[in-house]
């Protein structure tokens, strides 16, 4: 195992019989101490078992929804609180963290426990040092394996084709049943690429037709079957932005004819019109299928940003407008540019931009948050309408906001309403979603929040664990919508569900420990399917969670956003740290449902 990894962990929550409330049963003074590992181990693996010994201290029993401070063990690595539950057993993985890369850890770890009771420390252990060595963590399988005949939960891991440094970047079902995804540096000039893996793991990456030194941004699915991509300039060698085109065979064509001289290409979107449309920075531009590009930027307000760009029914593409932002650090609040809107982009490349019904001074489709400062996503609404959210101006380079948050609606003829009655001033919004019920979801202002297609807002937190953030909502196979949840302490979190009429119940049994780190999809059999760290794991409608993984994967730096492939199988990348301590992709892994 390299220098250059981080920890993570898992948690295995065990009930331990208890009687009291985390008293001492006697007037000594309690104790707590590492009995397993001992000092000085070295494990052939990223993963230990941590066993403690208590003295004159019986733990409460309880699930992983206990309250801090009625009794626990706190886990330390490092220094840093990992695991806290009512138990004295942990399972720790001690290996790259998929989720926070370009971080450095040594290969040698300081283990401690800490005895807490009415949330305060009462003992700690003596620490103890173990080392983990493993020059590449991840078991990969050289040769093709068809996901037929495997039972649910076989875990398979793919590195044969992978370049050695290299970072996939995502990964996109694509054309002809195969999965794709952008790849970083491929050569020594820092060339990117573009890879494919079939069904059963067979993995090729194509660089030739790319410039040297140029990079491979997000992909897309084109209308001609195609795969398309942006090409990013190489910072030293003077090649200039394009759109590049790859076909199922590997093929890649770039074009640049027609760009503005130092534009940048934004993330492509599949227009109405059979052709794909994209931002450049000083306008919105169009590329058939053959790669003629045509930029059109009439109408649209200098130093504007743009982004968010849905396509409607109705023929047009829609996107979010905000001006130029001023924010910076202790600079006071910002100031906006000029062009605070909604526009709408014909196919024949007229753009109009609709802002009468906006508050003055907000952000439109999410706004620019902290230092990610870029608009958010337009949603088509079941009632036909684009939704969005509307921000109050941010105060600081961190995003901090005032006011009331706003949910917005916009007609196909560019009549802007806004809602906020039920919303909580100071709270924020997460995503918009469309729920199975004919309304829209939404995550934040204090709860759960649904706004019919006339704007009435409720919001819903009975149920809800204090103190818990709520993730991105997904909605699941039984007609309800799910969510996963991040404790802001020591205790597990977990996923929660919602169904149409605001019922809320959590489900934390599990992997979960302190906050959740994955991703959350409904999966091809009727369940829901979810990646946490080094495991990946399995929720029915009913919310019976089944955890499943691999000594291979937790080393590799565990399971990143899952996909649904063409074959039925969930896809994910595993990560690694290489010695300059940034994301190289190890391995790309499936798991059968």
């Amino acid at each position: 195992m390299t220098g250059l990894i981080r920890t993570v962990f898992l948690v295995t929550l065990l009930a331990t019989a208890a009687a009291g409330c985390g008293a001492a049963t006697t007037g000594a003074k309690p104790t707590v101490r590492i009995v397993s590992p001992v000092n000085g181990a070295k494990l052939s693996s990223g993963r230990v078992t941590v066993h403690v010994a208590l003295s004159n201290f019986v733990l409460v029993p309880g699930g992983s929804g206990q309250k801090a401070g009625t009794g626990q063990v706190w886990f330390y690595v490092n220094g840093q609180l990992k695991v806290g539950g009512p138990s004295a057993t942990a399972t720790l993985v001690l290996g790259p963290d998929t989720y926070a890369p370009n971080t450095y850890a040594p290969d040698t770890y300081s283990l401690k426990a800490v005895l807490v009771t009415n949330g305060k420390p009462v003992a700690s252990s003596a620490p103890v040092v173990v080392s983990t060595s493993s020059s590449n963590p991840v078991s990969c399988a050289h040769t093709p394996q068809p996901s037929t005949g495997l039972k649910a939960g076989t875990i398979s891991l793919f590195c044969k084709g992978l370049p050695d440094g290299g970072a996939a970047l995502g990964l996109l079902a694509g054309p002809g049943g195969d999965l794709w995804f952008p790849m970083g540096s491929t050569d020594a000039n820092g060339t990117g690429g573009v890879g494919r893996i079939t069904p059963s793991g067979v993995i090729t990456v194509f660089s030739q037709g790319l410039p040297a030194g140029s990079g491979v941004g997000t992909l897309v699915t084109g209308p001609d079957g195609n795969v398309w991509f942006p090409v990013f300039p190489g910072t030293s060698n003077g090649t200039s932005a394009g759109i590049g085109r790859i076909t199922p065979s590997g093929a890649i064509t770039v074009f640049s004819r027609g760009l503005p001289a130092g534009s940048g290409v934004g993330n492509l979107v599949k227009g109405p019109d059979g052709n794909l449309w994209f931002s450049d920075g000083g306008g919105i531009g169009r590329i058939t299928p053959s790669g003629v590009i045509t930029v059109f930027s009439h109408g649209l307000p200098a130093g504007s940003t743009l982004g968010g760009f849905t396509t409607r029914p109705s023929g047009n593409l829609w996107f979010v407008v905000n001006g130029e932002s001023t924010l910076a650090p202790h600079a006071g609040p910002p100031s906006l540019g000029p062009g605070l809107g909604i526009g709408r982009i014909t196919p024949s490349g007229t753009i109009t931009i609709f802002s009468h019904g906006l508050p003055a001074g907000s952000l439109a489709g999410g706004g620019l948050t902290g230092r990610n400062q870029q608009p958010g996503p337009l949603l088509v609404g079941p009632d036909g309408n684009l939704w969005f959210i509307v921000t109050p101006t941010p105060t600081s380079l961190e995003g901090a906001s005032q006011g009331t948050p706003r949910i917005g609606r916009i007609t196909p003829s560019g009549a802007i309403t806004v809602f906020s009655h039920g919303l909580s001033p100071g709270s924020g919004i997460g995503n918009l979603v469309k729920g199975p019920d004919g309304n829209l979801w939404f995550s934040g202002g204090g709860g759960i929040g649904r706004i019919t297609p006339s704007g009435v807002i409720t919001v819903f937190s009975h149920g809800l664990p204090a103190d818990e953030g709520i993730g991105r909502l997904t909605v699941g196979p039984d007609g309800s919508l799910w969510f996963t949840l991040t404790s802001s302490g020591a205790i597990a979190a977990g996923i929660g569900r919602i169904t149409p009429a605001g019922a809320i119940a959590v489900f934390s049994q599990g992997p979960f420990a302190g906050y959740f780190r994955g991703s959350l999809i409904a999966g091809p059999d009727g369940n829901l399917w979810f990646s946490d760290g080094g495991e990946i794991g399995r929720i029915t409608p009913t919310g019976t969670i089944t955890v499943f993984n691999s000594q291979a994967l937790t080393a590799g730096g565990g399971a990143g956003r899952l996909v649904t492939g063409s074959d039925g199988s969930l896809w994910f990348l595993v990560p690694h740290r290489s010695g300059c301590g940034l994301a190289t992709t190890n391995a790309i892994g499936r798991i059968i449902p």
